[in-house]
């Protein structure tokens, strides 16, 4: 498992420098990327931003844990950098996939034993991917950033534009299985004052587990096909890459603000869920329709 890990952490390696020397090739290619400081960068300078964070694997020194880096962006490309960036996003779900294998066999990634017989392999193998662990450690990885896909586009859309999304995930459990995860808590007076608010509804009184995700950017695209007009809305953390030739323009686009605002955040709201937290220790909020 450890030498398929490697294997898969070389390629994913590999095809990273590809795609940034296939996208550093492509001289007079429009792009367009937005710098975390919320300033525009064009041309070859957005070329170079892309390939930087496109090869970003492991945390920076300032990065919190739960942190991703992001750039938004668009990369006019070749077809041969299409098809690099697209290989890339196959070694990517390779790779996480052998990560989960790991969780799955309840070996952490600190462990010094996994890191010790990784670093005794790579030594033998590929330098690039020894200096790059033995810096820091497996656990310096940053898996959501190893992980994540880049978007490859089949055409040139017509239009795009950015926006914050700010949603909850909601998941509807019954009173019964509320009691059952409170129960599994250390005791104390919270607890038994939840309970007693849980057992005054009956078992299968359904209630709503809410989790606010962290704001994200979604990225609103608009293809022009004969004469229809087709909309598709994505996740847009990194530059998004598309087919043209040299010397064109950017599609018409617009920006979201650099750090999300009330003003353009897209909320999912729950009309029917009490805005007062029911169980806080569980974040579960009961249905209006309940009272």
């Amino acid at each position: 498992m450890i030498a398929d890990l490697i294997t898969s952490l070389e390629q994913l390696l590999s095809l990273s420098q590809q795609l940034g020397g296939s996208i550093a090739a492509q001289k007079n290619f429009a792009a367009w990327v937005q710098l975390p400081d919320g300033e525009a960068s064009f041309n070859q300078p957005a070329q170079s931003a892309a390939i930087k964070i496109f090869n970003q694997y492991q945390y920076l020194d300032e990065q919190p844990s739960r942190n991703t880096i992001t750039m938004p962006g668009l990369l006019a490309c070749t077809a041969e950098t299409l098809s690099i960036a697209t290989q890339l996003n196959a070694a990517k779900q390779r790779f996480e996939k052998l990560m989960q294998q790991l969780k799955t066999e309840k070996i952490k990634r600190d462990e010094e034993s996994l890191t010790a017989s990784i670093e005794q392999i790579l030594k033998l193998r590929n330098v690039e991917a020894y200096e790059t662990l033995n810096r820091h450690g497996l656990a310096r990885l940053n898996l959501r950033q190893c992980y994540r896909q880049i978007t490859v586009l089949e055409q040139k859309p017509l239009k795009v534009s950015w926006s914050w999304a700010n949603t909850r995930a909601i998941k509807k459990i019954k009173t019964s299985k509320a009691i059952e995860m409170l129960l599994k808590r250390p005791d104390s007076d919270a607890k038994e004052v939840q309970l007693a608010k849980l057992q005054t509804l009956t078992a299968d009184t359904l209630l709503a587990q809410v989790q606010q995700l962290t704001p994200h950017r979604r990225v609103n695209l608009v293809f022009k096909e004969q004469d229809q007009i087709r909309r598709q809305m994505i996740k847009g953390s990194l530059p998004i890459l598309y087919p043209d030739l040299a010397n064109q323009k950017l599609p018409d686009f617009r920006p979201c603000s650099a750090q999300p605002s009330r003003a353009d955040r897209l909320e999912r709201l729950d009309k029917k869920i009490e805005e007062e937290v029911f169980i806080p220790s569980l974040r579960i909020h009961r249905y209006i329709e309940n009272n």
